[in-house]
């Protein structure tokens, strides 16, 4: 679904600065989960589809995304740091 926003449009919907956004569509930096949620809430679209290439089937990564989007910040905030603890321990010394 092509909304057509302008990247003004997109950073007054979110509540982002324009320069934010400029860097997301450009594939520059690394954006926060908070910052990819405003801009999922001003597209009116799930965050796991912002995180899957157009054309690709969901894989296993977009539906834990899914399934995650859907439950309490309490419960993201403990996957993630399980997450970071599995990285953290696979990251050669």
């Amino acid at each position: 679904m092509a909304l057509e926003l302008t990247q003004r449009a997109v950073a007054l919907r979110s509540g982002l600065p324009v320069e934010t956004i400029s860097r997301i569509e450009h594939a520059r930096g690394n954006p926060t989960l908070s910052t990819m949620e405003a801009i999922a809430r001003a597209l009116g679209v799930e965050l796991h589809e912002l995180l899957r290439a157009p054309s690709s089937k969901p894989g296993p990564l977009e539906a834990i995304v899914a399934q995650l989007s859907h439950q309490p910040k309490e419960v993201q905030a403990r996957a993630l740091s399980i997450v970071r603890a599995f990285l953290r321990d696979r990251t050669p010394r």
